[in-house]
């Protein structure tokens, strides 16, 4: 029979009568007479007290012995009376022992899964840490940012694409690439959505995606996973002002959706001061704005040295955020050296494209991005040498992409968001593993 009464709605009608619920134990107290059980299931937690003396079951005592994380149904009488709610219980079942001997264990209310003793027991057994309530709080917030991230863009007129994950075009280095062999032929996981989003513009004007991306990035900083959920979007009609514009709205806006829906997930982290600090500066109006070479000005007064053209390191992001009162900061106009071939010269400055990143203050860093697509068939093939991705080879394999720029392709921009990286920086975790149930990391061992 299907669970239909879980914990949250007990506690919420709040009404004297008889309950059952279905959960796992997370905590047992006992005393001479009494054996008090945590219960929780995946809306709550609430208290059920044993009474050895009414004889709710013949095998009382057996509970004393069980491991927590042990599944069990109690049927028995709500009672509001005290200073928190609880089920005396009429009848007990076992309905799953738990027998495996996890250290630390993942239902312990006292674990901290964000101490960073623990990572080691997080990333070899992420099977059963889900389980731990605040691991398991961080993703449910995330699945809600998620869906309404989807919302958002259906709600604005945007139709939803579905990109494939198996692709041989890359938007950057081939060796930034997970790379495999399909049927005698080599493929590579997808990494960017770009390519099979912008034809979607001629039939739709207005398109996303949200899918599983994979990077073959060497980094093993704080925001790098090498398979993340990454949302893309393209619309035409629109240049870097309006992407701009746009990307904030909808960044701030599906936020404070997010925490509205979310109010009992953030008490539970513990979160509320530092969400009310992280909504203000998500605020596109509090948002600064730089270009590249004022930032690259300022990195160097600050006296660390820079080389033109590069990307920004996480420290040079730092500096940069931390000289702007720690607001976002959009950082335009970036050197085509460290830029994909598809985005748009600057006019008046050909070695700088038309892209902005958003970098979030206090060390998160770049957490969406915005660019200005090119739409001139040569302007394209001309990036494509500077990236020398004009051999025959490659021009086969981009030569749809090419051809796409004579149908009538208008004037038209796309915006990339990470979204752990907004979920890491929202919720302020000190690593955007938490952010994922199973996380892939450079260099560590896949366990799952």
């Amino acid at each position: 029979m299907i669970k239909t009464r879980f914990i949250e709605e007990i506690i919420k009608d709040n009404k004297e009568g008889n309950e059952q619920v279905h959960g796992w134990i997370i905590g047992k107290r006992k005393s001479k007479n009494y054996i008090f059980l945590d219960i929780k299931d995946s809306t709550g937690v609430i208290q059920v007290v044993l009474n050895k003396k009414k004889n709710v079951h013949e095998d009382i005592d057996y509970i004393k012995n069980l491991k927590l994380n042990s599944a069990v149904s109690v049927t028995g009488l709500y009672n509001n009376s005290r200073n928190q709610p609880e089920i005396i219980a009429s009848f007990y079942k076992i309905e799953k022992e738990a027998t495996l001997n996890l250290q630390p264990n993942p239902s312990n209310p006292l674990l901290n899964p964000f101490n960073e003793n623990f990572i080691k027991h997080l990333t070899k057994h992420p099977t059963f840490y889900i389980s731990n309530r605040k691991l398991a709080t961080v993703l449910k917030i995330k699945s809600r940012f998620r869906h309404n991230l989807a919302s958002w863009f259906w709600s604005n007129k945007y139709v939803q694409m579905e990109p494939p994950e198996f692709t041989n075009q890359t938007l950057y280095d081939d060796n930034g690439a997970f790379w495999i062999n399909l049927n005698g032929q080599k493929i590579s996981l997808s990494r960017c959505a770009t390519f099979h989003l912008e034809p979607g513009i001629i039939a739709y004007e207005k398109v996303f995606c949200i899918t599983e991306t994979h990077a073959n990035e060497m980094s093993r900083s704080k925001r790098h996973l090498a398979e993340f959920t990454h949302l893309k979007a393209e619309l035409a009609w629109a240049n870097l002002e309006d992407l701009m514009s746009i990307a904030g709205k909808m960044l701030y806006e599906t936020v404070r959706q997010t925490v509205s829906d979310c109010q009992k997930e953030i008490e539970i982290l513990g979160l509320g001061k530092i969400i009310e600090d992280k909504i203000n500066r998500l605020n596109p109006k509090n948002y600064k704005i730089i270009s590249y070479d004022d930032a690259i000005e300022l990195i160097k007064k600050k006296g660390k040295s820079f080389d033109y053209g590069k990307s920004l390191s996480n420290k040079d992001e730092e500096i940069l955020t931390l000289a702007h009162n720690n607001s976002l900061l959009w950082i335009k106009f970036i050197p085509c050296t460290a830029e994909g071939f598809p985005f748009k010269r600057k006019n008046d400055a050909p070695h700088l494209t038309m892209v902005s990143d958003l970098i979030a203050p206090g060390g998160f860093g770049e957490i969406l991005g915005i660019a200005e697509k090119i739409t001139d068939y040569d302007e394209l093939l001309s990036r494509m040498k500077e990236k020398r991705k004009d051999t025959p080879e490659q021009l086969e394999r981009y030569k749809d992409y090419l051809d796409l720029r004579k149908c009538g392709l208008p004037e038209h921009g796309g915006i990339g968001m990470g979204i752990e990286r907004v979920v890491r920086f929202l919720l302020d975790l000190k690593h955007v593993r938490y952010t994922r149930p199973f996380p892939v990391i450079h260099k560590t061992k896949i366990n799952f």
